[in-house]
């Protein structure tokens, strides 16, 4: 492989400041580390820079190339069935145009972090050299240049998401609408755009612009647009649905907005909370955090109790409350079985550093996809000590998930029960307020009813355990 290098900076301080210059070799990856950096967020929240000093290396692997606070930024490989990935398929298009494109596998990756790899989750952007950093930053303005929403990025999503057709003139003037695009993870298709500013009431009219021309002092909503495909109909409503239903359960929700076009796509806008006032703060996975900590060769494995001893862990620091954040995560996974949500990977839970504090982050991705056959599976990874098996609920979930709440997150049985309780009292309308959305026609008849079927088995079981 030829040598690669680049360079990694962050707004994070309000001024660009780079943070380290890498270098990718056959075995490893090399950041080293300006002196300048020392009083900007470092790099992951487990690599402080007091630790590593000027320079710190990362082994690579087959299946984690780069470390994966930089893989996050690389769209994924398209799946086998469905949608292709909408970041990779836009970046692939603007490659597809250059006179000498890289060939597949990490040379393409690379050029796609190279060309996307700014404005993403997080803190980070990534550039060639330091010189295009700087033409970058300095093309930033405080004044949105608003497109209608009924402009072309809308048609041409909805041509994106409904065609498995090769690269066409459609694709080609979607990908110059947004240009090259950050990656964001997941199955469902997400664009990272700004809207007009505008109050949680307030109706979007799809308006937008680019999130990556905005300075910080741009009024502006930065959001995570998500796009209903026809794959998983009616995801938006059950998705804003379960939003609420963490708010109301008393943990932290961002907001977000809907809107439905000409054509009848589905837009779900979440705000940005690794964005305070159009300022990247420093978001990290736990899986980037568990990955690095054990220093493995290997993608993380193991059990969701992981997380509530990792939130208590101080070696690791990633938590300045860690009881209440282990009780946040503990609801948080009540609420995903109460709801169906068995999609709570490791990429699913992040920390999030803000004024040299750190703590789990706001709630985000809870949509119920267990509502959806392919995803029918009561969690996709192991909790508790049972054994998943795909759709299956085990009789002992309830008495489990109690032994779980004092084990691996410190909750004391009682207050284990009362949260239980609360959480099925906070979910007890939910089978109705689903069928609400049926009769708005913005869920299918039978996928409400595979998630509620399989919901209220959950809490049948759950029930049994107080």
């Amino acid at each position: 492989m030829t040598i690669k290098n680049g360079v990694v900076w962050t707004r994070a301080g309000g001024e660009p400041k780079k943070l380290a210059a890498i270098t990718v070799l056959d075995d490893r990856v090399v950041f080293d580390i300006p002196e300048s950096a020392h009083s900007a967020p470092p790099l992951s929240l487990i690599w402080p820079w007091a630790d590593i000093g000027t320079r710190t290396e990362y082994k690579r692997t087959a299946n984690l190339p780069l470390p994966p606070f930089m893989m996050s930024h690389v769209p994924p490989p398209h799946r086998s069935s469905g949608v292709p990935n909408l970041q990779r398929r836009l970046l692939e298009t603007t490659i597809a145009q250059f006179e000498n494109a890289p060939p597949p596998g990490f040379d393409t990756d690379w050029e796609m972090l190279m060309l996307g790899g700014r404005d993403g989750i997080g803190h980070m952007d990534f550039f060639r050299h330091d010189d295009e950093a700087n033409a970058w930053y300095a093309q930033l303005t405080p004044t949105p240049a608003w497109q209608s929403g009924r402009s072309g990025l809308w048609h041409g999503v909805h041509h994106q998401i409904q065609s498995a057709l090769p690269e066409t003139e459609r694709d080609i003037e979607l990908s110059s609408l947004v240009g090259p695009t950050p990656s964001v993870g997941g199955m469902i298709p997400k664009l990272l755009l700004a809207i007009p500013p505008l109050a949680p009431e307030e109706p979007w009219d799809g308006s937008y612009v680019s999130s990556a021309t905005l300075s910080e002092q741009a009024e502006a909503h930065h959001v995570v647009a998500k796009i209903e495909t026809r794959d998983y109909p009616g995801l938006v409503a059950l998705e804003a649905l379960c939003l609420e239903i963490h708010k109301e359960a008393g943990l932290r929700t961002p907001h977000y907005w809907k809107l439905e076009t000409e054509e009848g796509l589905r837009v779900l806008a979440v705000e940005r909370f690794d964005r305070q006032a159009g300022r990247p703060l420093l978001l990290e996975s736990a899986f980037s955090i568990l990955h690095l900590a054990r220093n493995t060769v290997s993608q993380v494995h193991g059990n969701l109790d992981m997380l509530g001893q990792a939130i208590h862990a101080p070696e690791l620091g990633i938590s300045h409350r860690p009881s209440q954040d282990a009780e946040d995560a503990y609801v948080r996974l009540l609420l995903a079985l109460l709801t169906g949500n068995g999609d709570l990977h490791w990429d699913n839970w992040s920390f999030l550093h803000h004024k040299g504090r750190v703590g789990l982050s706001p709630v985000y991705d809870p949509a119920p996809m267990r509502a959806y056959a392919q995803h029918n599976l009561l969690m996709v990874m192991p909790f508790a000590g049972l054994t998943i098996n795909k759709s299956v609920v085990p009789s002992n979930i309830g008495s489990r998930l109690l032994q779980m709440a004092g084990l691996a997150f410190r909750i004391p049985e009682g207050e284990a029960k009362n949260l239980i309780n609360r959480m099925l009292t906070v979910t007890a309308d939910y089978p109705d307020r689903v069928q609400q959305l049926v009769a708005a026609n913005l869920v299918p008849a039978d996928t409400a009813q595979n998630l509620i079927s399989v919901q209220g088995t959950v809490r049948r079981f759950i029930q049994q355990a107080l």
